[in-house]
């Protein structure tokens, strides 16, 4: 499909550039934001979180089940995650997510990511991290494409930093359902790491949301594709091979219709032609006819004449001789002429033919151009079409277990 058409929520275009998935989720390269003690996680598959020790043994995780009291992880970094939910400003919303990944599933994840493996994984529990998450749903309305359809744009910022601009393109994540989002922790004994001072500013927080609405107005358009000839428009909820056949179908009608008329117009010229030509023939066969008879009428002539010179009859029979010749004469002139006719209606005929040829193949390279021609028609939202379903501090799940004696922090969704 074309850049822009047929959007999904998620890697949707911003103007021309397309977003990246946004930096700082665990299981990267690079430490954990805020967690003192952790140090850079190594690289994937490094063995320095120990030597991989076959392939993971769910029995050897030590995993709580859903519904028991989770234990508290202990060793290096365990003290930084704190068993009561920090206090924000209550005009700061707050979101809790639900886990979608569960102790197994993460630590497969881990292990597939790392390339370690996590036989010696200890005790995990689940830990609530928070970053800044924004989630809006923009309605689009066209009634020249008769478009009226709608999209969700989220946003996950890991790190806010305490000032300067946000590069919303660099934070754009997958939509979440706003149905399954909690205002209080969803897992009871659950920890919570620290929310950084950035974060706490309600000021700011505010200030961002109203950005993020700005943003999606000024930048948030789906883009279309659209045939100026053929007045078609695609629609973005569809396939764009649906556009590409409703502009060749149209096209395709309409140049048959052209063809109709012009092969209609040359047929009625090339008739006319074929009727003068068989005219011509026709002549052609009489005088032939008739010069054949001109021949033998001279020779009998001539041969009477003859009989006459020697009976006395002369003046008579020279006179109807010599009348013979010119009546033969002109009769060869006019096969002459006739035959020169027919060649003349046979060369027009075939040039008639050629400029039929070079003017059908003239309609079908400039039809098969407009079926090939395709615009960007950009339909951007109206703000009171932009409805902002969450932003604020929005916590999400993780499992948090010593792995190899090292600390580790598995997303949960």
């Amino acid at each position: 499909p074309q850049p822009g058409y047929n959007a999904t929520p998620y890697g949707v275009q911003f103007g021309q550039g397309n977003f990246a998935p946004p930096p700082g989720v665990p299981g990267q390269q690079g430490g954990f934001p805020g967690q003192q003690g952790y140090g850079q996680q190594p690289p994937h598959g490094s063995g320095q979180y120990g030597q991989p020790q076959g392939g993971f043994n769910a029995q050897s995780t030590n995993f709580p089940q859903p519904g028991q009291t989770q234990p508290q992880p202990t060793g290096s970094g365990a003290g930084q995650y704190k068993p009561n939910q920090p206090a924000l400003p209550s005009a700061i919303s707050q979101y809790f997510l639900p886990e979608t990944l569960g102790q197994t599933e993460a630590l497969q994840a881990w292990e597939q990511r790392s390339g370690t493996s996590a036989r010696g994984a200890g005790q995990a529990r689940l830990v609530y991290k928070p970053v800044v998450f924004g989630q809006s749903n923009v309605r689009y309305q066209d009634k020249k494409t008769s478009l009226y359809t709608a999209r969700t744009y989220a946003f996950r910022i890991d790190d806010l930093p305490s000032a300067g601009l946000i590069y919303w393109e660099e934070y754009a994540t997958d939509p979440i359902n706003a149905r399954e989002v909690s205002g209080t922790p969803l897992v009871q004994g659950a920890l919570f790491e620290d929310v950084p001072a950035s974060m706490q500013d309600d000021k700011r927080i505010k200030a961002l949301e109203k950005e993020m609405v700005d943003m999606l107005y000024n930048t948030a358009n789906l883009t279309l594709p659209f045939n100026p000839h053929l007045k078609i428009y695609g629609n973005p909820d569809e396939d764009y091979s649906v556009f590409q056949s409703n502009v060749h179908q149209s096209a395709r009608e309409q140049r048959d219709g052209e063809v109709d008329k012009l092969t209609a117009k040359y047929e009625n010229l090339l008739d006319k032609m074929d009727d003068k030509l068989r005219r011509k023939i026709r002549e052609l066969d009489a005088e032939k006819k008739e010069i054949g008879d001109r021949k033998r009428e001279e020779l009998f002539t001539a041969g009477e004449a003859a009989l006459s010179l020697l009976r006395g009859r002369t003046a008579y029979t020279l006179s109807r001789a010599s009348r013979a010749t010119r009546m033969r004469r002109q009769t060869s002139e006019d096969l002459k002429e006739s035959e020169e006719v027919i060649l003349e209606i046979e060369q027009e005929m075939a040039e008639l033919e050629q400029q039929f040829e070079v003017e059908l193949n003239q309609l079908n390279e400039r039809w098969a151009a407009i079926a090939n021609t395709v615009e960007d028609y950009l339909v951007t939202p109206y703000k009171k079409d932009i409805h902002t379903e969450l932003f604020g501090v929005t916590w999400f799940p993780h499992w948090y277990a010593i792995i190899n004696g090292q600390p580790v922090l598995m997303p949960a969704r």
